[in-house]
């Protein structure tokens, strides 16, 4: 048996999803039906996946949880990279396609997902008496770690199979985790007034500067956070109520650069990663794991861009990020893609997709005088109706829309 369920009695719940209580009891009943290793659960919101999740942690079982909101052809890839799998043990892979939209698992420990959750509570501690809101898909970093952190604080988790905001109530106290878009959501169609709320841990991505300005009136208890899949989720926060909102590294994380890229060393990083080619390892340097991510450190913790994204323009390294920062600090725009586009001299040079509405000469002038040459976009487009700015693979679809534009034209 896990030790994070050793104080839990049979007849507590742990989740409570549609109303309907998760027991400890339900949960080792559960465990007899896990016949093979790794076990693929299909999550569809329903409550025997949710039990099936906590079996696996209980019984320290091999497994993999894919959503079955996900593309079909990449469900099939990720039954197909799990084959790899069979011989490996205590082991949670969380699907992953990052940048690239190539799906591949990252392959964690259940004792590495433990680690990350108690370290996170080390840094914000949830009660007893809360609840947490399950609004991130356990196929995620996100939405395991708010499930991991629950049980260990013996918190109750409350989900439903319908929007995840409809679990919000005025009477009980809110532990949240989610992402910038939620958190739109959230400010939106919520009434965040009649909440009780102990705390909103924002992740995933860079909130705007916009929604900062709404939430600093609203008094909201935020927790900006960064963490990756391959870091076991968050490694870096700023602090509840502290009117700066420096980021620091969480007990047990070191942080170092190379050429602006972040390098992570900590005892939560997974093990590799897992592809239909095998066992791939982790890019690393001097011992640290080399993410994607490009940061500005100290004092204030930030991240600028992505290498994966970077491109060459003429002699000049261009971070299609920095771009879309400095244009959406005009406030002339809400939301940009900037991806590369061939050119016969340079190589490529920056486009930008952008809001239909936005008034380009006012933005052109903007960027004139806020972006060197090479980094100010050569064309602005809206974005396509078939692509979301929402969309996790918006930048990816619209640069393989340019290659295929490109191809179609030369």
């Amino acid at each position: 048996m896990n030790k994070v369920f050793q104080s839990h009695r049979d007849q507590d719940p742990i989740i409570v999803h549609d109303n309907k209580k998760i027991t400890l009891a339900m949960v080792i009943k559960e465990i007899k039906k896990i016949t093979h290793e790794p076990h693929i659960i299909y999550y569809s919101k329903k409550t025997i996946n949710l039990t099936q999740i906590l079996a696996c942690i209980y019984a320290e079982k091999s497994f993999l949880v894919i959503d079955n909101a996900w593309p079909k052809s990449y469900i099939k890839q990720y039954e197909t990279i799990i084959k790899n799998c069979t011989s490996l043990k205590k082991a949670i892979f969380i699907p992953t396609s990052g940048s690239t939209g190539h799906p591949k698992l990252v392959h964690h420990t259940i004792e590495s997902i433990i680690k990350s959750a108690k370290r996170a509570l080390n840094h914000h501690n949830i009660l007893k008496s809360d609840h947490c809101a399950l609004a991130l898909s356990p196929a995620s970093m996100g939405g395991l770690l708010t499930i991991v952190k629950g049980i260990i604080s013996k918190s109750v988790i409350i989900s439903t199979s319908d929007h995840w905001g409809n679990v919000l109530d005025d009477s009980n106290h809110w532990q949240i985790n989610i992402v910038p878009q939620q958190l739109d959501w959230l400010l939106t169609t919520k009434k965040i007034h009649n909440l009780k709320l102990s705390s909103i841990l924002i992740g995933g991505d860079a909130v705007n500067k916009e929604t900062k300005k709404k939430l600093k009136k609203l008094s909201l208890p935020i927790i900006y956070s960064y963490g990756s899949t391959e870091t076991a989720g968050q490694i870096i926060s700023t602090e509840l109520n502290k009117k700066n909102n420096n980021y620091i590294p969480l007990k047990g994380v070191k942080l170092s650069e190379n050429n602006q890229q972040l390098m992570i060393k900590t005892d939560t990083i997974a093990l590799g990663y897992i592809t239909i080619n095998g066992v791939e390892p982790l890019p690393s340097m001097n011992g640290y794991f080399l993410s994607n991510d490009l940061i500005k450190m100290p004092p204030q913790f930030e991240v600028i861009g992505r290498k994966d994204f970077q491109f060459q323009s003429g002699s000049k390294l261009v971070s299609p990020e920095i771009i879309e920062k400095t244009l959406l600090k005009s406030t002339i725009i809400t939301h940009i893609i900037v991806v590369p586009k061939k050119h016969a001299q340079f190589g490529h040079v920056p486009v930008a997709y952008i809001s239909a509405t936005t008034s380009i000469d006012s933005l052109v002038q903007y960027a004139n005088s806020h972006l060197p040459i090479f980094m100010q976009p050569k064309d602005y487009r809206p974005l396509p109706k078939n692509i979301s700015f929402s969309d996790l693979q918006c930048r990816k679809k619209l640069i393989n829309l340019k290659t295929q534009y490109e191809s179609s034209n030369n």
